[in-house]
């Protein structure tokens, strides 16, 4: 029993290691912006899609549990990212972020804190 605790414990490990090294750096400005800011979105919003489909679409048409689940689970992913999506949009965070101006020598140093 031991050595399955152990095991588990490594996998834990080595994958929280290549997640740090793989999935830590921006791959696309809008992709990082949708995926990574809309996590706050997706944990305040989604209850309110599971309930709206689970009312509207799985009783109203007595789906079985795991057929249910299934369509539940999948338009309230799809909900939850096209609103997250349109808020974007709507705010103008789709668009690509101007980039920093330069600073001059002086404020550089003291940013790199060469100072």
């Amino acid at each position: 029993m031991t050595m399955h605790t152990t095991g588990t414990w490594m996998w834990i490990y080595v994958n929280i290691w290549v997640a740090i090294a793989l999935l830590n750096s921006k791959f696309n400005e809008y992709g990082h912006k949708l995926l990574n800011g809309g996590s706050l979105w997706c944990y305040v919003i989604h209850f309110l899609f599971v309930v709206v489909f689970a009312k509207e679409v799985i009783i109203g048409r007595k789906f079985t549990f795991a057929p249910a689940t299934a369509i539940v689970f999948c338009l309230t992913e799809c909900s939850v990212m096209l609103t997250w999506a349109g808020i974007l949009y709507i705010s103008g965070g789709s668009k690509p972020s101007k980039k920093q101006e330069e600073l001059p020598p002086a404020l550089e140093e003291v940013v790199d804190g060469t100072i």
